[in-house]
């Protein structure tokens, strides 16, 4: 609110000032892979009710089109073949399926 941080926002609105939020989503891009029979080499995370699966880590023996793919730890794939839903629907969609076409949100560094 009005450029402040989050504990200045909440004193200034508890004081009986108005004021406005902004919440912005992080920008997504596209990430096309393809498994040729193995793993994809990610260690991912998620929660059961969530609606996304984050990347916490790619392994060194990750095939390489996954490795050259732009993914980062700390990624976030938010839909797969067009999908969206529950994280466990996503993980289910990666692992059904050879070719993969995610969508992948990164928070700014």
């Amino acid at each position: 609110a009005g450029g402040q941080n989050g504990l200045a926002a909440v004193e200034q609105l508890h004081g009986g000032h108005t004021g406005e939020i902004f919440i912005r989503r992080p920008p997504t891009f596209p990430v096309s892979l393809t498994r040729d029979g193995g793993e994809l080499g990610l260690v991912l995370k998620y929660d059961t009710l969530g609606a996304s699966i984050y990347i916490e880590l790619i392994e060194e023996r990750a095939p390489a089109a996954v490795r050259d793919a732009g993914l980062a730890i700390g990624d976030r794939i938010v839909s797969v073949n067009g999908m969206r839903g529950t994280s466990e629907e996503l993980l289910r969609e990666m692992q059904r399926c050879t070719t993969l076409e995610l969508q992948v949100s990164r928070l700014p560094r």
